[in-house]
């Protein structure tokens, strides 16, 4: 009796260590995620299908719709509006501060993440406030004060697709800005005309009175100009045109993807990645900006690139020219890179091809996350 007892309670010893030790091997292998709950719910206003440029609105309806009917009444977003689906998330309320105090600002981790609740590439945050009070262009959200006239969505919209600003703004544009250029035969083709003073006296822009310049364009339905036009444009092509053809689907749903989120400083010119993490919902897609990442598979080939602005926070006070003032980013700030299976490392690049940067994506345990 007392040996079949010892028997028992030998398997008994057993089978609980063999359930100890493949509920260890499993919590190894876990995703790295945080639960559903994060995410909030992700409302269409319009779609279009796959490979388009998605707008995410934090704001309700009514005021989604309204903004993006104004977008939408302009070039040359009219002429594209089937290359857009528009999205909206109204019951999350950023939490934006005013830079410098003097500017909305919205961008944050928490922003970053709730914005995964949708497709998104550019992120647009509609808070009223006193209309003393700035809007702003950062990466790729535009931190709009609804107290300001909606012409001011069309002008942060322009640098979301890396338009300078065409007052002097006391800043010296790159040789590579794409609409503030060092001589008027840099225009080409496209040139409306030439008139000296963009971002800098030095500098000249294609248009007289256009929106990045002034909240009170010439045109109002063509706010930019035809040259901003065709840069706008080429930007909205070149990214249907994935480098790899990996792009995610929109129509699933962002609770079945997962993203690395970065946290990283743009310092003495480098990016210094600070932390990285997998997350449930959708990357980012397309920023503007002359800077770029590149991800790369362990043979050392790129399956994804993105262009991107962490350089520069634009803030402009509405009057008949726009003053304001453009500043270096001190803080961090947040990338959500697709998180692709293959990965092993991203690098960074400055305008003229050179590396900034980098970090490694294959290190955040032994298998890839699988939402």
């Amino acid at each position: 009796m007392e040996r079949k007892t010892f028997i028992l309670l030998l398997i008994g010893a057993t089978i609980f260590l063999i359930t100890a030790t493949l509920s260890v091997l499993v919590a190894k292998e876990a995703p790295l995620s945080p639960t559903q709950a994060s995410l909030e719910t992700c409302n269409t206003l319009k779609y279009n299908g796959e490979n388009k440029e998605d707008l995410l609105f934090f704001a309700d309806e009514k005021t989604s719709q309204s903004y993006a009917d104004f977008l939408f009444q302009r070039q040359p977003f009219n002429e594209r509006e089937k290359d857009f689906n528009v999205y909206y998330i109204s019951n999350y309320q950023p939490t934006c501060q005013l830079y410098k105090g003097i500017a909305l600002y919205c961008p944050s981790k928490e922003l970053t993440e709730k914005a995964s609740s949708c497709p998104h590439d550019f992120i647009i945050v509609i808070e009223k406030r006193p209309s003393d009070i700035r809007s702003s262009a950062h990466l790729n959200v535009a931190s709009i004060n609804k107290a300001l006239s909606k012409t001011v969505l069309i002008h942060e919209i322009g640098h979301l697709f890396g338009l300078d600003e065409e007052y002097n703004a006391g800043y010296t544009p790159s040789l590579l800005s794409p609409n503030c250029k060092i001589s008027c035969d840099k225009f080409g083709q496209y040139k409306d005309s030439c008139y000296q003073e963009c971002a800098s006296p030095s500098f000249y822009r294609s248009v007289e009175n256009g929106v990045m310049r002034t909240l009170s364009p010439d045109d109002d339905l063509n706010p930019y100009g035809d040259f901003n036009n065709e840069v706008i444009s080429s930007k909205i092509i070149e990214h249907q045109r994935p480098i790899t053809g990996l792009a995610i689907s929109t129509t699933e749903e962002c609770s079945q993807q997962s993203y690395i989120l970065i946290e990283a400083i743009y310092q003495d010119g480098e990016i210094i990645v600070l932390s990285k993490e997998k997350r449930q919902g959708c990357p980012s897609g397309n920023n503007g900006g002359l800077l770029y990442y590149v991800i790369k598979d362990s043979s050392g080939i790129i399956i994804e690139k993105k262009t991107f602005n962490p350089q520069f926070i634009f803030t402009d006070i509405q009057q008949e020219i726009l003053t304001g003032q453009t500043y270096n980013v001190e803080n961090s700030f947040y990338l959500a890179i697709p998180n692709i299976q293959q990965a092993q490392t991203i690098e960074f690049f400055d305008e003229n091809n050179q590396n900034i940067g980098g970090e490694s994506l294959n290190d955040f345990g032994s298998s890839p996350c699988k939402i």
